[in-house]
């Protein structure tokens, strides 16, 4: 009977109510036949309310196939505390696609049992800095995340959403104060998308998901990893985000799509 409800959930929202169709398009593109199980995706940007991880990633059953079992790894407070939320993710989860709170230990249980695992690292800091048309992702101090994968030996597969930053018109002054509440874990994103109810994003927005080439890692000892700068590979996802936003904005520039006065990519 679980998985009958999990099932039926799933399939009301990807089949019935077909949300990935309220956008102009949902797409996952790059190195998509990379994608393998055991792999840890550490998707970008947060954006106001991650709509590209949300229906390229989440909903999306063809990334499923790749990926293999699936974790995805949301804000404890929502998993655990927030009643509609908790209650979603408790009707998405079946044998195949599960969803955690972010933290050491169910990131650790997620390795250890082989499964791929998706995160987005820049989290409430993503989602303060989004300012509409620039692509911008906080990634310089996230590097948990690659400590954890030295220690189990897990590829890093960065992951990227073009229009992300297209969904939403968003407040993007006082960035100092902002980002001084979100120390204290108290977002700060304040943003508008349809004029009749300002939650909805913009519907005439294209969210293209690139998948990038897997960074294959070493397992190392748990204290050797603790003591290593993990920096150096945390600004390899970084580049290659910066080097698929100039190239995507080239791409678009050239079919009159955007200016690039308007779409600079900002690596926080």
């Amino acid at each position: 009977a679980w998985k009958d409800q999990s099932g039926i959930f799933f399939a009301l929202i990807t089949k019935t109510l077909r949300g990935r169709d309220y956008y102009a398009a949902c797409e996952v593109r790059g190195a998509i036949e990379k994608v393998q199980p055991g792999t840890f995706f550490a998707c970008h940007p947060h954006g106001c309310l991650s709509a590209g991880w949300t229906w390229n990633l989440f909903w999306n059953p063809d990334f499923h196939k790749r990926s293999g079992c699936i974790t995805f790894f949301v804000d404890p407070f929502l998993r655990t505390k927030n009643p509609w939320f908790r209650q979603v993710c408790d009707w998405y989860e079946n044998e195949s696609r599960k969803v955690a709170s972010a933290d050491k230990k169910s990131i650790k249980a997620a390795m250890l049992r082989g499964e791929s695992l998706a995160i987005i690292p820049g989290g409430f800091e993503d989602a303060t800095i989004m300012a509409t048309g620039l692509e911008r992702t906080a990634i310089r101090k996230r590097q948990g995340f690659v400590k954890y994968c030295l220690e189990e030996g897990f590829p890093i597969t960065p992951v990227y959403t073009f229009g992300e930053a297209e969904t939403y018109w968003t407040f993007s002054h006082l960035p100092k104060l902002r980002m001084w509440f979100n120390k204290y874990k108290i977002p700060m994103a304040i943003f508008f998308g349809r004029w009749w109810c300002p939650v909805l994003p913009r519907s005439g927005v294209k969210l293209l998901t690139y998948v990038g080439e897997p960074l294959m890692l070493p397992k190392v000892d748990a204290l050797w990893a603790e003591h290593t700068n993990s920096l150096p590979l945390a600004r390899a996802c970084s580049l290659f985000l910066l080097t698929h936003t100039i190239a995507h904005t080239c791409a678009l520039c050239a079919q009159g799509e955007c200016s690039v006065g308007r779409r600079r990519g900002v690596l926080a």
